[in-house]
């Protein structure tokens, strides 16, 4: 590795990273003393590490015509004008001739007085221009006209061309945007370790190309999905001079790949209701309905009673079950339609809790309502019914006997916060998580075993969706839990 020690300031920075760099490296001090070339560099000036001396003048591979516009332009960002410096510039190359190199300075970040620059070769970039500026009309027309993106890039990875397809996948009119930017840092972060291995072992093995499904950052910072295939040319010295990527869009097909992944994990959960939490309430029913028939034949009157409130509440609950699977299905196959409307919620409030009047009943619960300035909402009737339904009956099944559940309309900026509280069993932070990202498959029985499937909270959260609401929950072990969402006062149009 060509690394430079220095005596200066920056001789405690590690330059290794720039050693991994495609593109010559060069980093000065701010009398432009050199302090570090990469190997790459040293390359393409035709140099070896001995010609470079640290604390040398980097101006002095420039060609004496051009000092005079460099040294102009370099100074305004030594002092502070601008952030970054672009220029170009002529070198005796050891082999004969003058070469066009372009540079381009900004300040070393975390490091006082001292910069870093990049340098790349312009004779690659017009090896790649003048076929498609001033050679084959046809092959320029078939690279601007293709329906896929394709892009040439030179060794150091710079955009020397891309077409029309390319522009547009990511959002821009043309390649004007495009053109000169460093090929990598259009790819999604998260991608561009992987493609750097795929690249690392096709220079290893000498490969001709390699093939990723990776994303590319669109012009509003939105990742695209793009299958990609790069190919390398290699120069008489074995090294890539140019590399061509084909590029086609499959944002559509992973779209649809999540679409059928969801509508799997869908499938699946409603093959676990089917098989678990219909199965069990049903199995009670029967053999409830048994021993009626048995209270009946011995005239046990009172116990026939009481056995046939026990089949009402199985039923009511696969009731309960079938409505929110029912809900969940629509709603994921985007069968539901919304319509909002005002809703005064005294009048709405006072349908649904006689609704659940006798599960407070039966638990010896106490609710308590507030909205002390008459609120009225903008919601679906029935998408909101049932997010509140879904909320209280969660709150009843987590409720000791003999607690209290709270329901209270307060106003907030824009419209009203709704929030249910109870004071019961509560849960840990891990599980409101689970809950917020709807992963939650397996529920908790309730505080008198009472059995559910966590689907209506999904549910909840899928109605609110409509309302461009979501669902926050407060809550710790022990301590009961509070669910709260906004909705607004009127329509927003």
């Amino acid at each position: 590795m060509s690394k430079h020690e220095t005596n200066t300031d920056i001789s405690n920075v590690s330059f290794q990273a720039y050693e991994q760099l495609p593109v010559g490296v060069v980093v000065t001090d701010g009398n432009s003393n050199v302090q570090y070339v990469n190997r790459e560099l040293l390359r393409l000036l035709g140099l070896d590490e001995t010609c470079f001396v640290v604390g040398s003048s980097a101006r002095s591979v420039i060609y004496k015509e051009d000092l005079a516009r460099v040294n102009r332009t370099h100074k305004q960002l030594m002092n502070g004008e601008v952030e970054k410096q672009e220029f170009s510039f002529r070198y005796q190359h050891p082999k004969g001739g003058l070469r066009w190199f372009k540079a381009t300075f900004r300040k070393m970040d975390g490091v006082d007085d001292a910069f870093v620059g990049t340098i790349m070769s312009l004779e690659e970039e017009r090896s790649i221009e003048n076929p498609l500026n001033k050679g084959d009309s046809r092959l320029r027309s078939i690279f601007m006209n293709a329906q896929g993106g394709i892009v040439l890039s030179n060794s150091s990875f710079y955009v020397m061309a891309a077409n029309k397809a390319f522009a547009q996948m990511l959002g821009f009119e043309d390649d004007s945007s495009i053109r000169g930017a460093f090929l990598p840092s259009l790819t999604y972060p998260e991608d561009r370790e992987r493609e750097s291995e795929l690249f690392n072992e096709m220079l290893e093995k000498r490969s001709n190309h390699y093939r990723i499904e990776k994303r590319y950052i669109g012009e509003g910072g939105e990742p695209i999905w793009c299958d990609v295939i790069v190919s390398a040319t290699w120069d008489n010295d074995n090294r890539p001079s140019n590399f061509i990527s084909i590029i086609q869009n499959i944002q559509q097909s992973k779209e649809d790949q999540d679409k059928m992944e969801s509508l799997n994990r869908m499938k699946d959960k409603f093959f676990s209701i089917l098989s678990h939490d219909l199965k069990n309430p049903i199995s009670s029913i029967l053999g409830l309905s048994d021993l009626v028939r048995e209270c009946i034949l011995e005239n046990d009157t009172k116990g026939a009673l009481e056995m046939l409130e026990l089949i009402e509440t199985s039923t009511m609950r696969v009731d309960d079950l079938l409505e929110n699977v029912l809900d969940w299905s629509r709603s994921q196959q985007g069968m539901l339609s919304y319509r909002p409307e005002e809703h005064d919620m005294d009048e709405f409030m006072k349908e649904l809790s006689g609704l659940l009047e006798v599960s407070f009943v039966n638990k010896s619960i106490q609710f308590e309502y507030s909205n002390e300035q008459a609120m009225t909402v903008f919601a679906d009737r029935y998408m909101l019914r049932s997010v509140i339904l879904n909320l209280l009956t969660n709150s009843i099944k987590f409720s000791n006997r003999g607690g209290t559940i709270g329901f209270s309309v307060e106003p907030e900026e824009s419209g009203v916060r709704v929030s249910i509280s109870d004071q019961g069993v509560g849960m840990s932070e891990k599980t409101i998580q689970s809950i917020l990202a709807k992963k939650t498959t397996h529920w908790t029985n309730g505080t008198e075993n009472e059995t559910g499937t966590g689907l209506g909270l999904v549910l909840v959260q899928e109605f609110l969706h409509y309302h461009e609401s979501e669902l926050q929950i407060e809550s710790t072990i022990g301590g009961g839990s509070t669910f709260s969402f906004h909705l607004p006062y009127q329509s927003a149009e």
